[in-house]
């Protein structure tokens, strides 16, 4: 196979994944939290999002910056 026509195809992939656009319930289902917690989380601003008419949507890759900034590391 000629390596300069080789695509890989995870590339692609990944970058169309950071994104994509959640709503309510992708979140809620995703992070296991009730709908109220995640206006909580709206209200205080820990959520970027963007509202379209009544229907809320937040980037894939917001959500995935908020779990990589509070990973908590234990003690060894």
């Amino acid at each position: 196979m000629d390596s300069q026509h080789f695509v890989c195809p995870l590339a692609n992939q990944s970058q169309s994944l950071s994104d994509t656009w959640l709503d309510n319930q992708d979140v809620t289902m995703q992070l296991h939290i009730s709908l109220r917690t995640l206006q909580e989380l709206r209200s205080k601003g820990v959520i970027p999002y963007t509202k379209l008419g009544n229907k809320i949507y937040y980037r894939r890759a917001d959500i995935d910056s908020l779990l990589t900034s509070n990973i908590i590391y234990g003690n060894k």
